[in-house]
């Protein structure tokens, strides 16, 4: 059971061969969907599906080179990053991430490989996402929020072209001023009933979003949070 329940958990990566032990219900109860992904070249995992020692069944998707580590280090007391040579961007620990900004003094580290992350895993465990963290990510097209993730600072995924779609943690309680503005793909979000607060311009200008549902927690919302979403056509507001 050493990740039941974890209900926002989509996927998990395995670098080597299948463990030759497993425990009972693992990944029982995760996302809908939940898939494994391994690597050719590894041994004792089956294409499509794969049968855990227990006897449970796991979908199962073969990537086909093993990754490299291109760079790694911090980015939170107690957080690290990795980034492998396959586009994913791994942040792992708990706690806060550091807040960046776009000057000198503390620019975002991803800046540099902005080209080259394709996804983003965070562990549970991590509290927030750092102000202007993955801006201008154009190839970032998928991300996964634990439960613990409490804030997404300012624009934090600001102007990332490739996200199409996101569902936001339950938990996430502050989505900060102009966090997704300018994701001109982004189609589809999902927001959590936990949700207090939507920052000013939070999705500005998001031209493919066509409807939105607001939860019945919200207690404020920032100026003009949807400005410019020129295919909204419909918006929900719970009781």
């Amino acid at each position: 059971y050493a990740f039941s329940e974890c209900g926002n958990l989509s996927s998990a990566t395995f670098t080597g061969n299948a463990p030759d032990t497993f425990g009972e219900c693992v990944f029982v109860n995760t996302a809908e969907n939940f898939t494994i992904y391994y690597y050719e070249h590894s041994d004792g995992w089956t294409a499509g599906t794969w049968t855990a020692p227990d006897q449970t069944e796991y979908k199962t998707v073969k990537l086909e080179t093993t990754p490299t580590i291109v760079a790694s280090a911090d980015c939170g007391d107690d957080i690290t990053w990795t980034l492998y040579s396959n586009g994913l961007l791994t942040l792992t620990g708990s706690g806060d991430m550091w807040d960046y900004t776009d000057n000198e003094e503390a620019p975002s580290p991803f800046i540099e490989y902005r080209e080259m992350i394709k996804t983003i895993s965070i562990a549970d465990g991590i509290t927030s996402i750092g102000s202007t963290a993955f801006v201008d990510c154009d190839n970032l097209t998928e991300v996964e929020f634990p439960a613990s993730v409490t804030t997404i600072g300012s624009r934090s995924f600001q102007n990332c072209d490739s996200l199409t779609a996101i569902a936001l943690n339950n938990g996430l309680t502050h989505l900060k001023d102009h966090a997704f503005e300018f994701c001109k793909n982004l189609a589809a979000v999902s927001l959590p009933d936990t949700l207090k607060y939507i920052g000013e311009k939070a999705f500005a200008e998001c031209e493919a979003l066509t409807a939105i549902a607001l939860p019945a927690s919200l207690e404020e919302i920032g100026a003009n949070p949807f400005c410019l979403c020129k295919s909204l056509a419909t918006i929900t507001v719970a009781s």
